[in-house]
């Protein structure tokens, strides 16, 4: 999940009421290329998604929400597309 908070939202405890409005619009990606060497140290590649979902949980995210970030956001939109598909195909 790649949301920027800005330091000063962080700073005030802002950054969770913020990511809590997006919670629905984003999910988790797993392109790990280019970014060797800056990554926190609980999350260095696909094998640490247990710390990051831990983390989550300690900051107060539901499970249910935690779902919609590993998948369930992305299977709604694609299956949103595919609806559309089917509905405005032309012929």
């Amino acid at each position: 999940m790649s949301i920027y908070i800005p330091s000063k939202l962080q700073k005030l405890g802002g950054s969770k009421a913020l990511t809590d409005k997006l919670i629905d619009y984003v999910d988790i990606g797993s392109d790990f290329d280019g970014v060797s060497g800056i990554l926190p140290n609980i999350l260095k590649d696909v094998a640490t998604y247990p710390n990051l979902i831990a983390d989550l949980l300690d900051r107060g995210y539901s499970e249910y929400d935690i779902k919609k970030l590993l998948s369930g956001n992305i299977l709604r939109v694609w299956q949103q597309v595919e609806e559309y598909a089917a509905n405005y195909k032309s012929s």
